[in-house]
């Protein structure tokens, strides 16, 4: 399950917008830290995420926040498109 924060996301700013999510899944059998140790692996994106992560790497890390870079495309019958977007990912538990 996956929604805006609050009612203000998407929040334009110049040359852009700031996108805040909240979001929650459920993995039957899985342990909490085989699934954070997944999410966090940054450098596996391009390979797990396949085509749609070009690329991305951790900027940095701390216990409960990462900041990262990704390169997101998009792929249609005429036209491939692709964005660069520093995020900010927080974990709590």
């Amino acid at each position: 399950m996956v929604a805006p924060f609050d009612a203000q996301t998407p929040l334009s700013v110049r040359s852009g917008l700031i996108h805040h999510w909240i979001g929650a899944v459920h993995f039957p059998n899985a342990k909490l830290n085989d699934v954070v140790k997944t999410v966090r692996d940054y450098a596996q994106y391009k390979m797990r995420y396949h085509p749609s992560v070009a690329s991305s790497r951790l900027l940095e890390t701390s216990e409960s926040k990462d900041q990262f870079s990704i390169v997101l495309v998009n792929r249609s019958l005429m036209l491939k498109t692709a964005y660069e977007a520093d995020c900010e990912a927080s974990y709590v538990r």
